[in-house]
């Protein structure tokens, strides 16, 4: 008799498969993956357990393999393994390809919601709502700032946000500190439930400890902290795109953070929200506990 776990992977694959996204060596796995159920199974019936056991373990590794040859293929097509919630397991991916369709064959335009996120001009991020929060910590500078001289998508110098944390000159650094080093929240961006959110940007690691997690991260509070988007390889800018469905109508909020020891630059933030009528999945996973906005934070970024 079939196990569920291979009964629900052939499913998902035949589901995949008709929504344009087959493998090509899908029905060579399943019937291989059957055959060694079988075997288990018979195994089993003549008392054999140890053999029994490494059949089926050489089942589910059968169907691991279909199942990280199609998650290969969602977020080889996306700009992050997190581009959306539906993307980090087997069995939502077809409510992850359902996302990127509806968003892909929109025919209405995405509205802009985010006030600042092209950091250039500081006096409307603070009217806005912009606030950062850094740790105190003896002998570290902690800075939050609108930076001048970054380079735009076009190749025109320009602005950008900048997080940065180092120690003083001559200081000794210190041996621990808090996971969130310098944090900057957004303002509240509206959306109502039904909605499809694309948050996007740019995103840049100057500089991390050698050896260490280091690094930054952008969450947002429909994802929630599991899923944001880790930066913690140095190098050049590169672009991200998040997707997000609104399951409840309140104010949502991107949060920047530098963890540890380095320098983050993120630039041309966008909050893109396709107002309901995408056909979209019912509802959306959200990862672990919402982000919330910082109590008392601070007015201005320095």
């Amino acid at each position: 008799m079939p196990s569920p776990v291979s009964i629900e992977s052939a499913g998902f694959d035949g589901l995949l498969g008709k929504m344009g996204h087959p493998q090509p060596d899908a029905r060579q796995l399943v019937t291989l993956a059957a055959d060694y159920l079988s075997r288990a199974a018979a195994s089993l019936d003549q008392g054999a357990l140890d053999a029994s056991r490494r059949y089926s373990d050489v089942t589910l590794q059968t169907l691991r393999i279909l199942q990280r040859a199609h998650w290969e293929q969602a977020v080889r097509e996306t700009a992050s393994p997190v581009a959306s919630t539906w993307s980090r397991c087997f069995q939502t991916l077809p409510r992850h390809w359902e996302l990127v369709t509806s968003i892909r064959s929109a025919s209405t335009t995405p509205e802009p919601r985010l006030v600042g996120g092209d950091f250039e001009d500081l006096e409307k991020m603070v009217r806005s709502g912009w606030s950062s929060r850094r740790a105190e910590i003896a002998g570290m500078t902690m800075t939050a700032e609108v930076y001048r001289g970054s380079a735009g998508r076009d190749g025109v110098r320009g602005s950008c946000l900048r997080l940065l944390a180092q120690p003083d000159l001559r200081a000794a650094e210190p041996t621990r500190l808090p996971s969130r080093t310098v944090i900057v929240d957004s303002p509240p961006v509206p959306v109502t439930s039904g909605d499809v959110v694309r948050i996007s940007g740019r995103i840049r690691l100057v500089s991390a400890r050698p050896g260490s997690l280091d690094g930054g991260v952008i969450e947002d509070t429909l994802g929630g902290p599991g899923a944001g988007l880790h930066c913690r390889r140095p190098g050049g800018w590169r672009r991200f795109e998040l997707l997000r469905r609104v399951d409840r109508g309140e104010d949502m909020r991107i949060r920047v953070a530098l963890e540890g020891v380095g320098e983050l630059r993120v630039d041309d933030l966008q909050v893109e929200v396709f107002s309901g009528g995408l056909a979209v999945p019912r509802r959306s996973p959200t990862v672990d506990a919402r982000v919330k906005p910082t109590a008392r934070p601070d007015r201005v970024l320095r």
